[in-house]
């Protein structure tokens, strides 16, 4: 699928506290208007999986598109999901977002292995081998979180292949590198488990 020029990518990875499970279902509950309001859903979500080149797998791991970057602040900017953030932070244990400005995406199919790199470095735009790239985007200036990457690119890889089979991109020093399973969504309406920020 295409995007408008300034369509917005939020990459989401995170934990929750031992006993967060409960807080985090309200707090999903409670943002599934919000993702309806503003015309949001969900790229692709599932759980993290072990990769030699990725420093860690997160439990929670997803990328959510927007329409707009007008519409990624309008949805963190609502009072409604202002009002979520205390939820939010009692269920997670550590979470990192970063919001991208894309051109294009395109949705994964389930099953598909789903790899989120977030780079300081302009390679993250090279072709990767075995890889099908879903989007391409860069840093988008955002006051709700930080800069720490400046560029950002989600591929796709074959659903029959083993984590450890995947020929993922060689990190520079400080990327973020994620690897997880992509989850058949649910409806346009309802949010998946463990897929927002």
């Amino acid at each position: 699928m295409s995007a408008n020029r300034d369509s917005a990518l939020v990459a989401i990875c995170g934990r929750l506290v031992p006993d967060g499970a409960e807080r985090y279902q309200r707090y999903l509950a409670g943002t599934a208007p919000l993702l309806q309001r503003y015309g949001a859903g969900v790229l692709a979500v599932g759980s993290g999986l072990a990769h030699p080149r990725c420093a860690e797998a997160w439990p929670i791991s997803a990328a959510l598109h927007f329409p707009s970057m007008d519409a990624c602040a309008g949805f963190f900017d609502d009072p409604d999901y202002q009002a979520l953030i205390p939820i939010r932070d009692a269920a997670y244990d550590r979470v990192n977002l970063a919001a991208f400005e894309v051109e294009s995406w395109e949705a994964p199919h389930p099953g598909e292995l789903i790899c989120v790199h977030q780079t300081a470095a302009a390679s993250c735009f090279a072709p990767a081998p075995g890889g099908r790239r879903l989007a391409v985007g860069r840093f988008a200036p955002f006051k709700h979180f930080p800069g720490a990457y400046a560029a950002l690119r989600i591929l796709a890889y074959d659903a029959e292949l083993e984590p450890e089979a995947v020929a993922l991109p060689e990190p520079d020093p400080g990327d973020r590198l994620f690897l997880f399973r992509a989850r058949a969504p649910r409806s346009e309406t309802r949010q998946p488990e463990g897929g927002l920020p």
